[in-house]
């Protein structure tokens, strides 16, 4: 049995033009899988709450009242504290998770 192929310059450019089809297909694909926009409009949304970071601190710091202890006072004031707490939490934490808490703000 003898099983001959041939191939030929019609065969050749058949299959170049449905090789071009899925490669246009599969890029089509990939471009609606990533949402470009949204992702930079909640970036920039993430951006604006990041720089009033201090200022939601300082409102929150302005509803506690803290009492005197006998002792050394502490070196850095509770403003400066809390923002070395959120930052040190921030920075163990992956990418997703940092992002879901950032929207909180």
């Amino acid at each position: 049995m003898n099983l001959e192929f041939r191939v030929t310059k019609k065969f050749v450019n058949e299959l170049l033009v449905v090789l071009d089809e899925l490669v246009k297909e599969i890029r089509r694909e990939e471009k609606e899988k990533y949402p470009y926009a949204e992702w930079e409009r909640k970036r920039e949304i993430v951006k604006k709450r990041l720089r009033k970071l201090p200022e939601y601190v300082r409102e929150a710091l302005a509803m506690i009242r803290i009492q005197k202890k006998a002792g050394r006072p502490k070196e850095l004031d509770l403003e400066k504290r809390v923002m070395l707490f959120l930052f040190a939490r921030l920075m163990n934490r992956s990418n997703r998770d940092v992002e879901e808490l950032l929207e909180l703000f």
